[in-house]
């Protein structure tokens, strides 16, 4: 190298260590002692994420998510968002042992990204981000849209492991306005442990299938709001 005390190398192998050293050389010839030796280990590569892929859109709530394994990778970052920079508050970010996680969202679109980390504190940048979008089954049918709100028993129930719940829109004074419908889970206590629905829908006839992963064996409520519309439900969770 002359003219420069840097180098750039590129296309070195993933999860190696390198050592290095320098000496210097001057016209004559001479050169100085070699420096000290000097070590780096190259980033993981990146995961491939399998599925879902780009534009996937689900009609069940329970997203299951695949990528390829790494050499050197002993678990993972998974993260989903509805913000595609990930800057906003994530819907997921949780580390997995495993190429295979299952989760639960509700209704919307999202973005995911994966990353490979090591025992040795080494990592990958993230995979390229997918998107998918969770769909709820309704039916937009102008001559069988509902003439009344109406949150129904979630079916089977009690359940394990999971349960379908219905609601129904109705067409208002105004026509086929679109309103704003949020469904929330409580337990026994009054705590809300999950958002199920909020998102905004057309009048028609709607159904939400629930996983309550991370929840245990108990009693638990659903409530329904739109607008000045307001039901609450019981159900039962059995493990």
């Amino acid at each position: 190298i002359t003219d420069s005390t840097h180098l750039t190398i590129q296309n070195l192998a993933y999860n190696t260590l390198y050592e290095w050293n320098a000496r210097a050389f001057n016209s004559m010839g001479d050169s100085s002692a070699l420096s000290p030796t000097y070590s780096f280990i190259t980033l993981l590569n990146r995961p491939i994420p399998i599925q879902p892929m780009a534009g996937t859109e689900l009609s069940d709530s329970t997203v299951n998510f695949i990528w390829s394994s790494v050499d050197g990778g002993d678990f993972y970052n998974l993260r989903v968002s509805k913000d595609s920079t990930f800057n906003q508050t994530l819907d997921l970010d949780t580390l997995v042992y495993d190429t295979t996680f299952s989760w639960t969202f509700p209704p919307g679109k999202y973005f995911w990204k994966v990353q490979a980390l090591g025992n040795n504190f080494n990592y990958s940048y993230y995979s390229d981000t997918q998107s998918f979008v969770i769909l709820l089954t309704g039916v937009d049918n102008n001559f069988n849209l509902p003439t009344e709100y109406s949150l129904t028993q979630n079916y089977p129930n009690p359940f394990n492991p999971e349960t379908t719940i219905k609601f129904d829109i109705p067409a208002t004074e105004t026509g086929l306005k679109e309103q704003s419908v949020k469904i929330i889970i409580y337990d026994v206590l009054g705590r809300k442990v999950k958002t199920l629905v909020n998102e905004i829908f057309k009048p028609g006839r709607y159904s939400i299938v629930f996983h309550p992963q991370g929840l245990s064996s108990g009693i638990y409520y659903y409530k329904m709001t739109c607008g000045n519309y307001s039901n609450v439900k019981k159900m039962i969770l059995l493990k």
